[in-house]
């Protein structure tokens, strides 16, 4: 048979945002973004077994959130 090598995510960068705003006394705007630079991500052999190219090239994409918050 043939042997299956553990697969593993390789290092990537992110970067998230997230910012508030208050709107009245008891009221807050609320704005995010995940994963702003939307950077490639790789999925790759265990290097010490295969010396091959990355099996995978990918981005997720970005999410972006509105929220309004509130005490009572």
């Amino acid at each position: 048979g043939t042997a299956i090598t553990d697969r593993f995510m390789d290092s990537y960068h992110s970067l998230n945002l997230s910012l508030s705003q208050p709107l009245a006394e008891n009221l807050k705007l609320g704005i995010s973004v995940k994963n702003l630079t939307d950077s490639e991500r790789s999925l790759v052999y265990d290097s010490s077994l295969v010396t091959t190219s990355p099996e995978r090239i990918f981005r997720v994409g970005r999410s972006f959130a509105v929220s309004i918050s509130g005490n009572f």
